[in-house]
């Protein structure tokens, strides 16, 4: 799914001709109806430059926002229903998938940068590293049932305090995790047989705690924010 959006992405730029999307405007799925996903400000300005009768020839930008950059317009136009092709749209818009966490992940990575937050550049991948290396990751990355001293001690171990350690687990201001990684809070928190006494009961008793997966933030999902924090 990671690899799909990625190459999709590259639909950050680029034209698409009329015949392309026109069904999504006027006739979609046979339904007679444009495809309810479409945002209907966009909807109208295609409508405009794609007549139903029109010449199905005529070019529009794949990114309305950015035309001719690289960049992740892209995926912040897919949350605001702006994706020209129903197959880019889908990324978004299709309930349960798993490539809206991605969406929204890419997108993120794009409003930090354009508010200022901290940003800096990298390059992909290690110089020190030809493989990857589970074993090595399961060490040196610290697990969710760590106390609080373990994964300072972790994070010192790479140069990072406790600020950093702070900020990076801000990440889970969205994302999901199973069940299995917070049961024992629930029910029997370091062998007491009784609920971590930390955990709001609102969260304890919510019946969405129970499907497979869980909300990072039960605030507010799914885009980033400080909910993580409150």
């Amino acid at each position: 799914m990671l690899d799909l959006c990625l190459l999709l992405g590259a639909h950050t730029f680029g034209r698409a001709q009329c015949l392309n999307f026109i069904s999504r405007l006027y006739n979609f799925s046979g339904s007679g109806n444009p495809d309810p996903t479409l945002n209907t400000t966009y909807l109208a300005a295609l409508q405009q430059l794609c007549p139903q009768a029109g010449n199905r020839s005529v070019l529009t930008n794949l990114d309305r926002t950015t035309a001719d950059t690289f960049d992740g317009n892209y995926f912040s136009n897919l949350q605001t229903n702006e994706g020209l092709l129903q197959s880019d749209q889908e990324l978004f818009s299709t309930t349960g998938a798993d490539t809206i966490a991605i969406v929204n992940n890419f997108s993120a990575q794009q409003l930090v940068a354009l508010f200022g937050g901290p940003s800096w550049e990298s390059f992909l991948g290690r110089k020190d590293g030809l493989t990857a290396c589970q074993t090595g990751a399961n060490k040196a990355l610290p697990s969710p049932f760590d106390p609080l001293l373990a994964i300072a001690s972790i994070f010192a171990a790479v140069g990072l305090d406790s600020r950093d350690q702070v900020a990076l687990s801000g990440a889970h201001s969205f994302g999901r995790v199973r069940c299995l990684f917070l049961t024992p809070r629930l029910y029997d928190f370091n062998n007491t047989r009784k609920p971590d006494p930390t955990l709001s009961r609102t969260t304890e008793d919510t019946p969405e705690i129970m499907s497979s997966r869980w909300k990072w933030d039960s605030a507010r999902q799914p885009r980033p924010n400080n909910s993580e924090y409150i």
